[in-house]
């Protein structure tokens, strides 16, 4: 039962990342009503955050670790964050919130600005979450048999930049520092690692089925 569950849990994982990585260029590129916005909001991070516990299923197929148990717990608490994030951006860039802003225009003013440094704050504080819960995940794929050195050592690599340039900018994210924005990249390397769960469901069926 439990393999089964496991298995389920793989692939549900797989379908979901995937899904991650449409909605957010789909954010970006294409107009949309702000309530369309909202679900694609939170469907990204949920999308992440089932994502996130598939890997972390079949990465627990080659050992199960506490810093394994605190990446996926980490990137959950990001998805968390994002959402937040992503709720309080199409809020402050709607205009009904202007409108309904009952105050002269010196403190609406003063309360935009607010709000904006208020979602810069937590674009970093995802980052930084996300990042870290990266890094511990890579670092459990270095001696997992169908990631390895390859996949585990560049999602080292990109986690610590993203960290480093989100703390070295700080209280502005990089993007908005004129710096490399790691983000993409990092969205990219899990990408990757979904394709690669995909090309290794032989090897999950396999090992799943052991008695």
């Amino acid at each position: 039962m439990e393999n089964n569950t496991t298995r389920s849990w793989v692939k549900t994982g797989v379908v979901f990342g995937l899904l991650f990585t449409v909605i957010y260029p789909s954010m970006i590129f294409i107009s949309f009503p702000k309530q369309i916005i909202l679900v694609l909001a939170f469907g990204f991070s949920a999308s992440l955050a089932i994502a996130s516990i598939g890997l972390y299923r079949f990465l627990s197929l080659n050992k199960t670790t506490v810093s394994l148990q605190i990446g996926v717990l980490f990137n959950i608490i990001a998805c968390s964050v994002v959402f937040i994030m992503f709720a309080l951006q199409i809020s402050l860039f709607s205009d009904e919130l202007s409108r309904n802003l009952n105050v002269p225009k010196e403190t609406s003013a003063y309360v935009s600005q607010l709000l904006n440094i208020t979602q810069l704050t937590l674009d970093i504080v995802w980052d930084m979450f996300i990042s870290v819960g990266t890094f511990l995940l890579a670092l459990n794929m270095m001696s997992h048999p169908r990631l390895g050195k390859i996949f585990g050592g560049l999602g080292i690599l990109l986690s610590l930049m993203l960290f480093t340039l989100n703390v070295y900018t700080f209280p502005f994210p990089p993007g908005e520092s004129e710096l490399i924005d790691a983000g993409p990249f990092v969205s990219l390397w899990y990408l990757a690692v979904t394709i690669r769960i995909i090309t290794s469901f032989k090897w999950l069926d396999s090992v799943t089925t052991k008695t």
